[in-house]
């Protein structure tokens, strides 16, 4: 199963979809074994959800 299929990235484990849990920094396998994997986002990465006020730019 491949990302690209539009279900989700695979689970290592068992290659199923997983769901992602931002709130919560993990991600978890939908329809397989289940299993969590800690989420981090990479340096310098923007958060996933928030408000419009986060990335707006100052009036000049």
């Amino acid at each position: 199963m491949t990302h690209d299929n539009g279900y989700g990235k695979p689970c290592p484990d068992c290659g199923e979809p997983m769901s992602n849990t931002p709130s919560l920094n993990l991600r978890q396998c939908a329809t397989g074994c289940k299993e969590k994997f800690d989420w981090k986002l990479a340096q310098g990465q923007a958060p996933l959800f928030g408000n419009n006020r986060q990335t707006a730019k100052e009036a000049v």
